[in-house]
């Protein structure tokens, strides 16, 4: 769980960083050599990994706080963290609001960036004359949009392993 956690959020940071890049690539061309240097690549993308994996640790720290009194029995393909906070018979106030917290944050967030980062270029777009500008400057986002429609589209699944009847299909300590 943690590691899936961590990486979904390293990727919307990811995505957000790559839209920033096209950004500075198609509406300040000639200031993006002196802009996005390997420093500042570096460290944006460094700042992914480390801000991801720090705050799904926060969240996975929570959640071994929590005790299990009833069943340990988890009917999902997947163990997310709602299915560890429905479990729980303790107080997930906490928790839960940190997981949704975090999930507000780096979901829509790097949304927000998406939005705005491409909002400037089309806008930027728009205004170059030639046929030829506009297909090299598609030509430069087009990978990234079409990474970003497919992340976004493959997010949205929940995979539910919810049954009608009680066939058991993952119990945590147990292997069975």
């Amino acid at each position: 769980m943690y590691f899936v956690f961590s990486l979904g959020c390293t990727e919307y940071l990811l995505l957000s960083v790559m839209a920033y890049d096209r950004y500075l690539a198609i509406c300040h061309p000639l200031r993006y050599s002196c802009i996005m240097n390997s420093t500042l690549s570096i460290q944006l993308v460094l700042g992914s990994w480390a801000s991801s994996f720090l705050t799904t640790s926060v969240l996975a720290f929570l959640i071994t706080r929590l005790s299990f009194c009833d069943s340990t029995i988890i009917n999902h393909f997947f163990c997310d963290v709602d299915s560890w906070i429905e479990l729980s018979c303790t107080d997930t106030h906490l928790a839960e609001m940190v997981y949704i917290t975090v999930c507000f944050i780096v979901v829509l967030g790097s949304c927000a960036v998406i939005l705005v980062s491409y909002i400037y270029i089309i806008s930027t777009v728009l205004r170059i004359p030639s046929d030829q500008g506009w297909q090299k400057a598609f030509s430069t986002c087009s990978a990234h949009l079409t990474v970003v429609v497919l992340w976004s589209q493959f997010s949205r699944i929940n995979i539910d392993g919810k049954s009608n009847n009680s066939e058991r299909i993952y119990s945590p300590g147990t292997f069975q």
